[in-house]
């Protein structure tokens, strides 16, 4: 993110409570974790007085944007969907039940984690998020947002990286057909991490983007 030129952008970084470096406020593992994290990123930019803003989201965060853009449509000019996924299916539980066991992973993958967080913290929340997936998928239908992909009104790009392991392709396509004025944007050589792994195209596209609205 700090790659993209600031003379252009006003950039406002945030991490929901229980993460980063909101690591030491009590996260709330409910089906409702992702709506909390919505109303609570707003929250964050009434108070920095920011009357209307572009939203850009991955992951879990891309799934918050959406809810954002929803639920308050009158502040967000365009949103930026990163791997994000409206829900998640049995085959989609068993992705995230395959990576439970934390030490299995790569360094390249476990390490960052383990020195934001240390590796006994992090283990917990990475198995808490996994149940609460479950949960989610067991009393939800697994339903993250998709009641609110009819709601969106601004522009949306959706971004996946070609070779995403952790959110199938086939999300993407689904927000592509139930979100209006949406685009969609494959990246080759590019995983879960696209926005890392391929980040001066990424800042390049986004950038793009954005200047067009």
């Amino acid at each position: 993110m700090n790659e993209l030129d600031q003379s252009i952008f006003t950039l406002v970084s945030w991490d929901p409570p229980g993460y980063g470096r909101f690591g030491d406020a009590e996260r709330i593992w409910d089906v409702k974790m992702l709506d909390t994290d919505a109303d609570f990123a707003v929250e964050l930019m009434r108070h920095l007085n920011v009357k209307r803003f572009s939203i850009l989201g991955w992951s879990d965060g891309a799934n918050t944007a959406v809810l954002i853009a929803a639920k308050y449509p009158d502040l967000v000019g365009s949103l930026v969907a990163i791997g994000g996924n409206a829900y998640a299916d049995a085959a989609d539980i068993q992705i995230y039940e395959d990576c439970r066991d934390v030490d299995a992973w790569a360094p390249e993958l476990k390490e960052p984690m383990f020195d934001v967080y240390g590796r006994e913290k992090y283990i917990r929340l990475w198995h808490n998020w996994i149940d609460t997936m479950k949960l989610i998928f067991k009393e939800r239908d697994g339903n993250f947002c998709k009641d609110a992909l009819d709601k969106v009104q601004a522009r949306t790009l959706i971004v996946s990286g070609r070779d995403d392991d952790a959110v199938p392709l086939h999300h993407q396509y689904y927000f592509m057909e139930h979100i209006k004025n949406a685009e969609l944007w494959i990246v080759s050589n590019a995983g879960h991490d696209v926005h890392l792994t391929r980040s001066k195209y990424f800042n390049a596209m986004v950038t793009t983007f954005l200047q067009a609205q």
